[in-house]
Parts: structure tokens; sequence; C-alpha cells
């Protein structure tokens, strides 16, 4: 505990509504950062909270403590910033930190653009698109909505997704197993899709961006103590290679590979990552010394972790 609670805590990255984040700060007292693009939804959380549910079930008491004696205190809400977890976003991050927090007016504008942009983005069960082209099609709309085309801001190793470019009715037919890059199995395989929109008691970065809260985002990601991701689809790799990088113990629940996303994957033998096994194996590979670990929850459990000191 006294690892994760050192510098500015856990970096949660896609971390949905920020369900994780929440439940490090307010049980665990870690400070936590969801790194999302999507808003954050903390109703349920909250809720729980209230309740004391996360008391309940003395399987928890181990990770979630005895409930507090003199009533429930108000939860406190992490940060969370709409963000991509990509190239760009951590080398932003990285070189205003290097810069002893000096932020050009280039600087805060791209920050201020990438912000706004991310914003706009919708999720289905498809893939994140513009608000502008979604032909009239409500975020309900389910497998079956029209694909869009990726966002011109989009990361460009995220740009020819097929999930983007093709229905996903099309490309369930040609699906022949769970780990195929559109992880037509995703319901089956707990990776969460959507999360709820009222963000009304959850703290995200404010509208009116300025070059304290931009400061404050470079230093989440360059100071944090370790960085998370469960089932964090195209980001996995990244996370690794960022936490490797910058010398960040990291975990890491991989989940869909997107083999067509990343054709340059390659396993030490030269093989290319095709399945979620070998996916598994080219993210160890990133960091020599980690470790797996299998979970005690269904679906894709298996966890990779590693720490700069082993």
């Amino acid at each position: 505990l006294e690892l994760l609670r050192a510098g500015r805590g856990v970096l949660d990255v896609a971390g949905g509504g920020g369900d994780l984040a929440f439940e490090l700060l307010n049980l665990n007292g870690i400070e936590a950062t969801c790194i999302d693009p999507r808003p954050p939804g903390l109703a349920k959380s909250i809720k729980m909270w209230e309740r004391g549910l996360y008391w309940r079930n003395p399987v928890w008491r181990k990770w979630n403590g005895e409930s507090p004696q003199d009533g429930i205190p108000p939860p406190q809400s992490p940060q969370h910033a709409q963000l991509l977890f990509c190239d760009e976003t951590t080398s932003w991050a990285r070189e205003v930190a290097n810069s002893g927090g000096k932020l050009s007016a280039k600087s805060l504008a791209w920050f201020s653009r990438t912000l706004e942009e991310t914003r706009q983005l919708s999720w289905t069960t498809g893939a994140f698109h513009e608000d502008g082209e979604r032909s009239g099609r409500s975020d309900n709309d389910g497998p079956d909505s029209a694909p869009h085309r990726p966002p011109s801001f989009y990361p460009t190793h995220l740009r020819n997704l097929p999930s983007l470019e093709t229905p996903l009715t099309e490309a369930k037919s040609k699906a022949t197993n769970p780990a195929d890059d559109l992880c037509d199995q995703c319901d089956k395989l707990s990776c969460d899709t959507r999360v709820s929109t009222d963000s009304t008691q959850a703290a995200g970065i404010p509208d009116d961006v300025d070059a304290g809260t931009a400061r404050t985002v470079a230093d989440v990601f360059t100071g944090c103590s370790a960085v998370v991701g469960i089932h964090p689809d195209q980001a996995a790799g990244h996370i690794v290679e960022f936490a490797v990088a910058t010398r960040k113990p990291f975990l890491v629940v991989p989940c869909c590979v997107y083999s067509s996303a990343f054709p340059k994957r390659m396993l030490p033998d030269g093989q290319p990552v095709k399945t979620w096994e070998q996916f598994i194996e080219y993210l160890m590979s990133l960091a020599p010394g980690s470790q797996r670990h299998t979970l005690d929850f269904e679906g894709r459990n298996v966890a990779v972790y590693w720490s700069p000191d082993w």
C-alpha cells in the first residue's frame, strides 16, 4: 500500500467511469486518476458506498476493511481525465515534466484541443466515433449500428481498426474464436463497453482548461506510483511500454488482441501476435522479468505485472 500511495498514486488507464479509482481512493486511501475518453460515471459506486455495500460481504473485508463505526462519511471523487492513453498524450506529459512544468502557448493549445476533441467522441458497442458522424443513430443502437470513420485526431495506430470500418454483423460472421480482433465474445468475457454518463457527483477536468489543469494532468502521468489497466483494449501494449520507459510498476489484464490494428507486433521468435496467449507472451516480452497470475473471475483473467525493482 505504501508503494501505491507514493507520488500521485495509481493511474487507471481505460477505467471507464472510474469505479476502480473510486474504490482505491475511498477504501484504501490511495490517490487514483482514471484516464478514459468516456466521461466519469460514479453513480453506482456512490450508491453502493452510501448503502454500506462495500462492507456487507465478509469476503471483501480483507481489502475493504470494516464499516466505519461513526457512520459512513461522504465519499471522495477521484480525478478523471477524458483523454486517450496514446503516444501523443504521454509524450506531451513527459515534455511538460522535463521542462519543469513550463507550458508554451503551443503546448497548452494542443492539450486544450485534444481534451475538447476527445470529449466529442461517443461510444457504442463498436467503437468511439464523432457525434457529428452518427447518421442519426443513438448510442443505444447496439451492434448493428453503422460504422463510423475514426476521427482525424485518433492515434495513428488506431485509425484502421476493423471495428471502425466494418459493420459488426459482418465482422462477427468472420470471427472464429474469442481472441479475434473484434472481440466478438466481449460480453461473455466481461469487457466493459458502456458506462453511465451521470457525472454530476464525479470530479472531471474543468471545462475552462488553464495552464494549472494541464500541469496537473502532466504531473499525474509522470508522477504516478503505478499504472493499471483492466481490459484496456487497444491501450494494453502502450501501458506496458509507457511503464517500462518511465520505470513505473504496472499491472495489465489484457482482453482483446486487435492484431489487425497492430500488425507489426511480433514475438521474440518472429511470430506475429494473433491469439490471446500470444498477446500475453508479447506483453511479457516487453518487460523482462514480468510475471503472470490468473485472477479469480471468469473470462479474460490473466494479469501481467512488473516492477522496475525486480
